[in-house]
């Protein structure tokens, strides 16, 4: 009897093995990174300036949008001209209501990011407390140190990519409340909630940062294979009734944050943005400016620049752009070899699940499965690259964020690959990199 040594046999009882211990010591790292920078860093050192600041201030004695045109809402523009205020999500109002608690505890406390270092203990709990029966955790939230840093300083990407997380989590699990949802044979006291939450969840991400959108074209195409595949025309018509269910609330959710830029602004919203910019804004970003006048890095496209001229102007983009997604900063804070091994790495993690993917006999579904998120991940890379060609030339690793969601993803349509013992080795020496990179470089960074 000849026995594999790459693989062992795949435990049903979800025991806790040594995969999983150093899954939970490399978020116990992390966690330790979070809060030390998090809590004791000071304000500006981080993607959040005082403009962000003063947004979560709004937000702690406001409940609703505002219009960007109040006399209250004048502190929180940027030199870029606009107020995060107007963006959909409703981050700073809820994150708001959190951080206010935490200042009347204590002044001395960071309260404007005990609301992101809440949702990373959030996380870190869920990794630890899945990880044996949910493997592709490790994929998705523990081998990148761009994912714990924006949960250190205020941004609204971490609740966007927290509910991002938590829509792939229901993706990924058969039984989940989505797929409840999707096969009830009606709409009961017992399982309403099933349509509500998947449809509110999925609302929220269309309110956030558009980079996450990926996560619901994800989701779209999982529920249209899912549907395509019943043979049952009845069940296949039901199936169809939920999902309408379920998008009737996600629609509401968008369009309850919609109605008050209707109220405020009527259809004229873009209109009065342009306003506030040309108050607001630094010269060198500044509407009025002439074109020629304005940053380079600003608005390459509107300007005339060409795709060519772009990376002539921006010659390190990828570059800056890698080193931001496996790093902290763009800047090279960590040896050369740190960036060509995490790159080596992370291709190895991708091929292993690419293999295991279209060699695990999945059929047709889950070859289009495997093709429609690998065309997402490309999506993703190449939407980054659009926004710094048509807004801000500034690479951003955090953008790619959902691109470990949607691998995660894939890695959960493949539970043999995490039977073989070179795989989560491989994962354990990406994750290991990363919170050393995270903790040796971020804390002297910004303590």
């Amino acid at each position: 009897m000849k026995i594999n040594i790459l693989t062992k046999r795949k435990n049903p009882t979800g025991r806790f093995s040594m995969f999983c211990f150093f899954g939970a010591a490399i978020m116990a790292g992390a966690l330790l990174v979070v809060l030390l920078i998090g809590l004791f860093s000071d304000l500006g050192l981080h993607p959040e300036k005082w403009d962000v600041k003063a947004c979560l201030d709004y937000g702690m004695n406001h409940f609703l949008p505002p219009d960007m045109r109040d006399a209250d809402v004048a502190i929180t523009y940027s030199g870029y001209g606009y107020t995060k205020l107007e963006n959909y999500t409703w981050y700073f109002f809820l994150a708001g209501k959190v951080a206010k608690i935490f200042r009347a505890l204590s002044d001395s406390i960071a309260y404007y990011r005990i609301p992101n270092i809440l949702l990373f203990v959030f996380m870190a709990v869920f990794f630890v407390k899945n990880i044996r029966r949910k493997n592709w955790l490790f994929v998705a939230f523990g081998i990148c140190v761009q994912a714990w840093y924006i949960f250190s300083y205020t941004t609204a990407d971490a609740l966007d990519f927290v509910w991002s997380f938590l829509a792939v989590n229901l993706l990924a699990d058969k039984d989940s409340m989505l797929f409840r949802a999707a096969d009830a044979e009606r709409i009961t006291r017992k399982n309403w909630h099933c349509f509500v939450l998947p449809g509110l969840l999925f609302g929220m991400i269309i309110l956030g940062k558009q980079n996450y959108w990926s996560i619901l074209g994800l989701a779209f195409f999982v529920l249209l294979y899912r549907l395509l595949k019943q043979r049952d025309k009845k069940m296949q018509l039901r199936t169809l009734k939920n999902y309408c269910c379920i998008l009737a609330v996600f629609f509401a959710v968008l369009l309850f944050r919609a109605s008050f830029d209707l109220i405020h602004y009527g259809l004229e919203k873009s209109e009065v943005k342009e306003v506030m910019a040309i108050q607001y804004a630094h010269e060198d970003k500044n509407p009025a400016t002439p074109l020629e006048e304005q940053c380079v890095s600003w608005h390459m496209f509107e300007r005339g620049v060409t795709i060519p001229e772009f990376f002539e102007l921006q010659p390190n983009w990828f570059p800056m752009t890698w080193r931001s997604l496996c790093s902290i900063t763009p800047y090279r804070d960590c040896p050369s070899w740190y960036y060509w091994t995490m790159g080596l790495l992370y291709l190895l993690i991708c091929l292993g699940i690419a293999c295991s993917s279209l060699s695990d006999k999945p059929g047709f579904w889950g070859k289009m499965e495997f093709f429609t998120g690998s065309a997402l991940m490309l999506g993703g890379l190449i939407a980054s690259l659009v926004n710094s060609y048509v807004i801000d030339s500034q690479p951003q690793g955090r953008y790619l964020l959902p691109i470990f969601l949607i691998a995660g993803y894939l890695a959960s349509r493949t539970p043999k690959l995490f039977e073989s013992r070179v795989y989560r080795v491989l994962l354990v020496i990406t994750g290991v990199l990363s919170v050393a990179c995270f903790g040796l470089v971020g804390v002297p960074t910004f303590l």
